[in-house]
């Protein structure tokens, strides 16, 4: 399976290191994760949300990372939150963290499946640099990113 993550090219890498420094929907402050997407489209929403639209765009590039169909994957469905789960609210998010906290300290597999906020139809995919067969997910393919014109535009209107 091929997955994406847009990212910052300092971090063009599978260490997770920013879990470290930010918390995230589905994982506290203090924990490395890799959160990617099943399509580029999708990883492009995911990285626009979180603009500012304050500071100029950090070099972004766009990571193609390949999950081999043989290493075993947690999901989590919609079924298993609440309803609100996708709201940006510290108190929507305390289940989500909670269920991706137990995930990554159990490390039980090094994928865990969950489904989007942005689009709950689709999926985003939680990668655990810790656990052992993390080793086994590779970057296929890194290339320069960019805002096209139009967006950068409505990042600078936006309120964040």
């Amino acid at each position: 399976m091929e997955v994406f993550l847009i990212s910052h090219a300092s971090y063009a890498d599978l260490q997770g290191e920013g879990g470290v420094y930010n918390k995230g929907r589905w994982h506290n402050k203090g924990h490395r994760i890799v959160y990617t997407n099943s399509s580029r489209s999708l990883s492009m929403l995911e990285r626009y949300i979180h603009e500012d639209g304050q500071a100029p765009c950090p070099r972004l590039i766009m990571m193609a990372i390949h999950i081999p169909d043989k290493l075993e994957m947690e999901t989590i469905t919609t079924h298993q939150l609440t309803e609100s789960w996708f709201s940006y609210d510290d108190i929507s998010q305390d289940l989500t963290r909670k269920l991706g906290e137990d995930w990554l300290l159990k490390q039980r597999t090094a994928v865990l499946k969950v489904p989007s906020a942005i689009v709950p139809q689709e999926f985003n995919y939680l990668i655990n640099p810790m656990a052992r067969d993390a080793a086994d997910i590779k970057i296929i393919d890194i290339r320069e990113y960019h805002y096209e014109d139009r967006y950068k535009g409505l990042l600078t209107t936006r309120t964040p």
